[in-house]
């Protein structure tokens, strides 16, 4: 018998570790790196880009990131800020098959950026390629000697602070589809690309080859009716080559919504750019709205559901589950203030961790004593003009009045009063 639940122990744990999502993600990684990682398990679904987020205490942090399946794994690369911070990487609605049974969850990684800031950065982090191609190497802080080697071919460069090169690599050589790992160092730090190739473009896996992308595709924000509300949403250009003369759909939203700037020039390869929103609305209820950005070559698109509430009062309380709190900062990083309940706000308003900030000035509300006095003098003036209205009224003649004194006065002239007396003759 314990040989039996021994043996069932075991099975449970061997389909476990074949059924489970597995990855390599590490605990730590450096400021400003380039974060790569690739998870694998019996998926159901196709993993996208914009099924990842990337989140610090709860704030969402836009990056340079993409995602490439390379035959059963998902590799995710994220370009992170020079800043030493915990990360929560959420990877939502994915349904995959664990211990025999079908699973639909939101996946979270936690890990952090600790040290000093890394030596270089690598974008991409996953080359996914049936042609030849390029990646950019990004210096930090100091003057590197980079060294790489690809295909048994290596060389050298050198790169001074926050100095970007591109290199080139040819895959002409190569006579079928291959995985290959292009290494990358300098000093103590190093990459491992992973390089898959498809020479046959038919068998080439379906990835996004729009480099121009928002850094979210969803968006889920409340308002209060008819106050200005302002958010920042971001585009970025993941790919190799710049972007240029990208423009956004204003005129199709500017009953509700107003975009800054209205277009850029260009959208430098690597860049992300912030895009400001002011959204507001006179109508209670949920909005859909799409945000999106065109250029002659990329197109890409938001989607953004907009829940207006009517009481100011009570808007945090009658903030939906869903909704997110757009802003994770103090209201005084964005020099606004908290109005107090007795006070409006007269300018733009955002939601942050401290409630609902007001950027412009906070401006007492008329009270109720006031209106009480407006009614009051409201009523005595409709008083007045009763009483003036019915005096008047009662000084003026009837019509029946009118035709009997026209009456009398038509005797009088044609009928005078009889005189009293004798009448003589002549």
């Amino acid at each position: 018998m314990k040989k039996e639940s021994v043996m069932l122990l075991l099975i449970l744990f061997l389909a476990n570790s074949v059924y489970a999502i597995e990855s390599n993600i590490r605990q730590e990684y450096l400021p400003g790196e380039t974060f790569i990682a690739y998870f694998s398990g019996n998926f159901a679904d196709t993993i996208y880009p914009e099924n990842v987020q990337f989140f610090s205490d709860r704030k969402f942090i836009p990056m340079i990131y993409d995602v490439i399946k390379i035959s059963d794994k998902y590799y995710v690369y994220a370009l992170l800020p020079n800043a030493e911070r915990n990360y929560t990487l959420i990877i939502k609605n994915v349904r995959y098959t664990e211990l025999g049974k079908e699973k639909t969850e939101d996946l979270y990684y936690n890990f952090s950026a600790r040290g000093n800031i890394v030596d270089f950065s690598v974008n991409p982090g996953v080359i996914l390629a049936n042609k030849d191609f390029s990646i950019k190497i990004l210096s930090k802080l100091n003057n590197i000697n980079l060294f790489y080697t690809f295909m048994n071919n290596s060389a050298e460069l050198s790169l001074k602070p926050d100095e970007e090169k591109k290199l080139d690599f040819s895959i002409s050589s190569i006579a079928d589809s291959a995985f290959l790992t292009l290494f990358l160092a300098s000093g103590n730090f190093s990459y491992e690309i992973p390089v898959s190739v498809f020479k046959n473009s038919s068998t080439l896996p379906s990835n996004n080859e729009n480099f121009m992308r928002f850094t979210r595709k969803y968006l889920n924000i409340s308002v209060i009716k008819d106050y200005p509300f302002q958010i920042e949403i971001s585009l970025s250009n993941f790919g190799a080559e710049d972007i240029f003369n990208v423009s956004f759909n204003n005129e199709e939203l500017s009953d509700i919504i107003a975009i800054s700037p209205l277009s850029l020039d260009k959208l430098s390869s690597g860049e992300i750019k912030i895009i400001n929103l002011t959204i507001k609305s006179s109508d209670s209820g949920i909005i859909s709205k799409k945000i999106k950005a065109y250029s002659s070559n990329y197109t890409s698109e938001m989607s953004l559901d907009i829940n207006t509430i009517e009481d100011e009062e009570t808007f945090t309380d009658n903030l939906p589950a869903d909704s997110e709190q757009v802003n994770q900062e103090d209201c005084a990083e964005f020099s606004g203030l908290i109005c107090k309940a007795e006070e409006e706000c007269s300018g733009i308003i955002r939601l942050t961790k401290d409630g609902v900030c007001c950027v412009g000035q906070c401006s007492k509300k008329s009270s109720s004593s006031n209106l009480i006095w407006i009614i009051l003098i409201i009523l005595v003036l409709a008083a007045a003009g009763y009483f003036f209205y019915k005096r008047i009224k009662a000084k003026k003649q009837t019509s029946k009045e009118i035709l009997e004194n026209k009456g009398k006065s038509y005797e009088e002239r044609f009928h005078p009063k009889e005189v009293r007396g004798e009448l003589t003759k002549n």
